[in-house]
């Protein structure tokens, strides 16, 4: 909460980014990509803000990277989260219901999904089971939190 100047009332800042494109799917995808893309942003410059200190000086080469950094990340945090929430909905609707199971399919599935943009060389089964795995846990530990 903020509290506005001069008064004592609080005022609630937005905490995400809503849209109405009249179709409930491509908002819940495009909200998804906007507002985890934010967040995947603010960690790249974080990042670099940290880094920042512990160099000697910041040149203008430094804030160009910064400013690609933030925007890659951004583009890969919300690809990756558009594609989860629009993997959760259609496995809602195929399975008519929401729980954690959807959770862990998605997950699972976008977790796949991404492990197959790396190198061919540097990608195997191994590689991509793994984050098939590890994105079903981490979404079904979220869907338990997001119940509590």
């Amino acid at each position: 909460m903020v509290y506005s100047r001069g008064t004592d009332k609080a005022v609630a800042l937005p905490t995400r980014i809503r849209l109405n494109t009249d179709n409930s799917t491509a908002n819940s995808v495009l909200e998804a990509f906007i507002n985890v893309g934010l967040v995947g942003a603010s960690q790249a410059l974080a990042h670099e803000a940290y880094d920042a200190t512990r160099r000697e000086g910041v040149t203008k080469h430094h804030l160009e990277n910064a400013g690609k950094r933030a925007f890659s990340d951004a583009l890969e945090w919300g690809a990756v989260a558009g594609v989860y929430e629009g993997m959760q909905i259609a496995i809602e609707r195929v399975r008519e219901r929401r729980d954690w199971v959807n959770a862990a399919v998605a997950g699972g599935a976008t977790g796949a999904i991404f492990s197959l943009r790396r190198e061919t060389g540097a990608r195997t089964n191994n590689h991509i089971v793994t984050a098939a795995i590890t994105g079903a846990a981490v979404s079904t530990a979220a869907e338990f939190l997001r119940q509590l």
